[in-house]
């Protein structure tokens, strides 16, 4: 009930503030499953930071994971799509990279960085 999720939201608060991620992440998704909407933007900048670590630590089908998870949470932040774009060129998966780079685009088309990759995907392709 009520109790519960406050408990978890502040478990989930402390664990982030000793930048212990993973367990802030299994807090919030407790909490999504009763509120979507009350932790969705925490829990994004959460797995963003998570994908961000892994990338750190080379562990590119891992940032994969937690930027997907993202982009469930908040599918029209267009830099979340291209962050997953340069992951997927990463996993030399470049048909799938540029469809998220598109995606980005398409959010965003002012934003000459994801057109230039774009550009560039196409005609490295």
């Amino acid at each position: 009930g009520l109790r519960e999720l406050t408990l978890w939201e502040e478990l989930a608060k402390r664990a982030e503030a000793r930048w212990w991620l993973e367990e802030a992440l299994v807090y919030y998704e407790k909490i999504a499953r009763f509120e979507p909407r009350a932790v969705s933007d925490r829990h994004r900048r959460l797995l963003v930071q998570l994908a961000k670590r892994a990338r750190k630590k080379l562990r590119p089908r891992q940032a994969e994971r937690y930027l997907r998870r993202a982009i469930t949470l908040d599918s029209t932040d267009a830099a979340l799509w291209s962050e997953l774009s340069e992951i997927l060129v990463w996993l030399e998966r470049r048909g799938e990279a540029v469809d998220a780079i598109e995606e980005a685009v398409r959010l965003d088309p002012d934003h000459r960085g994801y057109r230039g990759t774009l550009g560039h995907l196409r005609r490295a392709s």
